[in-house]
């Protein structure tokens, strides 16, 4: 019965959100809009969001494997729930949520499933940052016609990207190798009484950097990055094609995740 109720309440709870969100929409022109694009783009962008997510739940699969084996389900409620979050919540409070409610559902560390979140964002920025360095070598000659201070301005931007990667990386695979030494070093700072409890938080979040520690497993995940990266790229041009008209707010929040020097998308 209490497995009946709590459906219930998430079916309601659902609705209700619905309805407050979309309580100002004028679903009229929003359905003629609709009828206006070319369907087959739109059909084609909605699968290719979908396939970022798959994207998304298996490099988190790959990236916690060293922690614990996660079924793909359970990745895949914890990513929904964590983006969703996103969506309606500032602070990008489903990032910290995510691994949360992965560890308390499969019993892993949870400093540990945050160190996988940390990993995967810098993954991230090291595939923006080869991305934008193709960009430059081979494809910016048009904008150094039209723009030469925007081409300067990239090129330092993207140097500075280059060099915050290479040091989140080395801070990483120490960290990966050598968990306890971190942990030690951090903890000799602290007052005995934070101190133990600092350095067992730091032992198990080296612990989830384990993918750090093997260079195969390592780039299997920044190839699950490079593909994010082309699905989010190829929903946004199609979303263009169909001359769907999104605002900057609704373009974060439908690219929620993806690369960005920076931060997410």
């Amino acid at each position: 019965m209490r497995d009946y109720l709590r459906t219930a309440a998430v079916i309601g709870l659902t609705v209700g959100l619905m309805a407050f969100f979309l309580r100002n929409a004028d679903l009229s022109s929003v359905w003629s809009e609709i009828r206006r694009v070319r369907l087959d783009l739109l059909v084609a962008s909605v699968l290719t969001i979908a396939l970022s997510y798959v994207i998304r739940i298996r490099r988190w699969q790959l990236l916690l494997a060293p922690i614990g084996q996660v079924g793909f389900g359970s990745a895949g409620r914890a990513t929904v729930i964590g983006f969703a979050t996103n969506a309606v919540l500032p602070g990008r409070l489903g990032e910290a949520l995510r691994p949360y409610l992965l560890a308390r559902g499969e019993r892993l560390s949870t400093s540990a499933t945050i160190a996988t979140i940390v990993l995967e964002r810098v993954t991230d920025l090291i595939t923006v940052v080869a991305l934008l360095g193709v960009f430059l070598l081979f494809f910016s000659d048009g904008l150094l016609q039209t723009d030469d201070q925007v081409l300067v301005a990239l090129r330092g931007g993207g140097a500075l990207a280059a060099l915050g990667a290479a040091a989140a990386l080395a801070v990483i695979v120490f960290a990966a190798r050598t968990p306890d030494r971190l942990g030690a070093v951090v903890a000799w700072a602290l007052p005995d009484r934070f101190g133990d409890r600092v350095r067992a938080a730091l032992t198990h979040f080296g612990d989830g950097l384990g993918v750090a520690r093997q260079p195969t497993r390592l780039a299997v995940v920044l190839a699950w990055s490079l593909g994010l990266c082309v699905c989010v790229s190829m929903c946004l041009c199609g979303c263009g094609c169909v001359s769907v008209r999104l605002p900057g707010m609704c373009v974060t929040r439908l690219a929620s995740g993806s690369p960005r020097v920076g931060r997410s998308w």
